[in-house]
């Protein structure tokens, strides 16, 4: 691949990995499309290889160099902004043992596995970081979610691969770090927008708003325990309602043109969208009647017109993403 071959020279930059975290999770998106909105299943299936393959290719460029060099995670973590990204590779990393479970479940394990030690990792450097920084460096931003909260995406493989418990766990703790933080970060936003408004730069991290509750919806569903099943429709709700007040401001939110930061918008629209699927499942039953079919077919139909809008925006964001490997305008 043309971007990545401009990208080994030195390493791949790791603001890029929300954006491939976008991708393993459209495609993945894509497969459950397969099931629910009747889509062609080779779609998601070409979809998840090519994706996989481009996360991992990342993702070994990147440890390789931190191999040689362990101090730079803290300088890449060291822009607000960019907080989240290398938790976006632990995350991706479970993303892709899920999408590799059918055919290769050893394999699969081991990128679970690897990517759940590896968050840990991440989520100790961006903790140090914060706690080394001045406090106005200390910004509680919607990208910190990633490192605290993004052990959220666990069950979503682990379950199916055998790690019922740790995928609980990891879950649990998700839900819990998500509900303290999230207060922390409203606050912030508010305080941010009165004293003169929101950087470019900050703006498309606000989508990731959306992210953990749509996530907490999947999860909850693939552990299938009776308390994280009854979880499944509120999560939805508060991920939808979340978009709902996003989408009016989308032009604000993308204001400036394509960034790295726009790999912001990837990940939360495709886990919104397979929250909707698993809402078109679950509402007729609890709803019922006449009222809960047709909440099922709304949902259905919103489940489809997100998904949708999921592939036309990572794709987007990736052809931006090659784009400027291409020319050399990210440093890795």
């Amino acid at each position: 691949m043309p971007a990545f071959a401009a990208a080994r020279r030195r390493s791949f930059p790791p603001v890029l990995f929300p954006t491939l975290l976008g991708l393993v999770g459209t495609g993945l998106t894509l497969r459950a499309g397969a099931r629910v909105l009747g889509l062609a299943p080779w779609i998601g299936e070409l979809w998840l290889g090519v994706a996989s393959m481009a996360l991992l290719l990342a993702g070994a460029l990147y440890l390789a160099a931190l191999a040689r060099r362990p101090a730079r995670a803290l300088e890449d973590l060291s822009p607000p902004p960019a907080r989240g990204a290398l938790a976006a590779l632990s995350m991706g990393l479970m993303l892709v043992g899920a999408a590799a479970a059918p055919a290769l479940p050893g394999a699969a394990a081991a990128l679970w596995v690897g990517g759940a030690a590896l968050h840990w990792v991440f989520a100790g450097a961006t903790l140090h970081v914060l706690l080394s920084a001045p406090p106005h460096l200390r910004p509680v931003t919607p990208a910190l979610y990633l490192p605290f909260v993004g052990q959220i995406v666990a069950p979503i493989g682990g379950a199916a691969l055998g790690f019922g418990t740790a995928s609980a766990v990891l879950y649990g703790s998700a839900l819990a770090v998500w509900a303290a933080l999230t207060p922390l970060m409203l606050a912030w936003l508010r305080g941010a927008l009165a004293g003169g408004g929101l950087a470019p730069t900050l703006r498309p991290g606000l989508a990731i708003f959306v992210a953990p509750p749509a996530l907490a919806a999947i999860g909850g569903a693939a552990l299938g325990a009776p308390w994280s099943e009854a979880l499944v429709l509120p999560a939805w709700a508060v991920a939808l309602a979340a978009a709902l007040a996003l989408a009016p401001r989308l032009g604000w939110l993308a204001e400036g043109g394509w960034s790295p930061a726009w790999g912001a918008f990837t990940f939360p629209l495709a886990g919104l969208a397979g929250a909707t699927m698993l809402a078109a499942e679950r509402l007729p039953g609890a709803i019922g009647g006449a009222a809960g079919a047709a909440a099922g077919q709304g949902a259905w139909w919103l489940a489809a017109l997100l998904t949708a809008a999921a592939c036309a925006t990572t794709l987007r964001v990736a052809a931006g993403a090659a784009l400027a490997l291409r020319d050399g305008r990210l440093k890795g």
